[in-house]
């Protein structure tokens, strides 16, 4: 016997009434919060930028998602890390006018249909949409403080506040163990791959800034690691510093030897 909850989508789709969109709902949430931190001033362009790319990824390229004034944005993170189109400037600007747009009144018709769940402490936003005898829920991940609650998990660089993790080397025993440390750190996710190819495109593309990476005892991860192991990681975290610093990033990367 089918349950109401499975009949109903399809009854409602006869009469050319469609369920409310729940992922859509969730994006405005997120993208409404993300315009007020930008024009409070707690969130910097490049930032508001790189978490819009994350919720259009998220929603999968969702046309309804990204036909939002922030959602029109969602390329924008793309263009600013490699260097090529606009000037930063002119990048800038564009984010200020998208979070602007955002924030008009017609936006928060889009939530008409839905209620704002609950935000667990790791930052995962539901979204419940409700019609009559079903209630169906979608969410976005979004984190929405400076410091994920999990212990260990050095969250992001939001709000444009400097993150500084230490990576103490008498751990570093094998370069598996810096791997371990820095995902733990920084949130590489579950498909990270343990090299050091990934751990260059995780710290050139997906670890917000501004963020520093403080090294100590590293005397003590050369003699555990060996000169030549030890070398290529230092030699590529100073790399990823030194990128940044070639794109003239005003929020960057940072790595130190202490």
């Amino acid at each position: 016997m089918h349950e109401v909850r499975d009949l109903l989508p399809v009854a409602l789709a006869e009469m050319s009434v469609a369920l409310p969109p729940t992922t859509v709902a969730a994006a405005v949430f997120v993208f409404d919060d993300l315009a007020r931190r930008y024009m409070s001033g707690e969130a910097g362009e490049r930032w508001v930028a790189h978490v819009v790319a994350d919720v259009v990824t998220r929603a999968d390229y969702s046309s309804e998602v990204i036909d939002l004034p922030l959602g029109r944005l969602y390329e924008v993170d793309d263009e600013w890390r490699a260097g090529w189109g606009r000037t930063v400037e002119e990048l800038k600007a564009a984010v200020r006018v998208a979070c602007a747009e955002q924030l008009q009144p017609v936006r928060t018709q889009l939530l008409a249909p839905a209620k704002i769940g609950s935000t667990t402490a790791a930052g995962r936003i539901e979204i419940i949409s409700q019609a009559p005898g079903v209630t169906e829920t979608s969410s976005i991940w979004w984190d929405s403080t400076s410091n994920r609650e999990a212990s260990g998990d050095v969250a992001r660089a939001a709000e444009g506040r400097l993150v500084s993790v230490e990576i103490d080397g008498r751990e570093v025993r094998t370069e598996r163990d810096l791997h371990r440390l820095l995902n733990q750190a920084l949130d590489f996710g579950p498909y990270y791959g343990w090299n050091l190819d990934a751990l260059w495109d995780r710290l050139t593309r997906d670890v917000l800034r501004p963020v520093k990476v403080v090294w100590t005892h590293w005397e003590t991860s050369e003699r555990n690691l060996g000169t030549g192991s030890f070398g290529r990681i230092r030699d590529l975290l100073n790399a990823v510093q030194a990128e940044d610093e070639r794109l003239a990033y005003d929020e960057r990367f940072e790595f130190e030897l202490r």
